[in-house]
């Protein structure tokens, strides 16, 4: 199952997520791996897709699902509208 909202701000790359990120794609792996959160200020370009596939995406949100405190699926945020990136501090 995947679900996603708004527009990933390119074609070549909703080809590909919808075709599935390669299961060494790090932004979903560690957090499923680990359980833990990925908080990525300034994304790895070129860790997850080719580097040409995401010179928009600037910063990256990647929480792994839980049930019964096992990995599902994960939530991912990204943050393409700053040239700068973004910081993700915890309140």
């Amino acid at each position: 199952m995947k679900s996603q909202v708004g527009d990933i701000g390119s074609a070549a790359l909703q080809a590909v997520v919808n075709a599935g990120l390669p299961e060494a794609a790090s932004s979903v792996m560690r957090p499923f791996e680990t359980l833990l959160p990925l908080y990525q200020d300034v994304y790895a370009r070129g860790a997850d897709t080719s580097v040409d596939l995401v010179t928009h995406i600037n910063a990256v949100a990647t929480l792994p699902l839980l049930i019964d405190g096992a990995p599902v699926g994960f939530w991912a945020w990204d943050c393409s509208s700053s040239a700068r990136g973004r910081r993700w501090i915890k309140r």
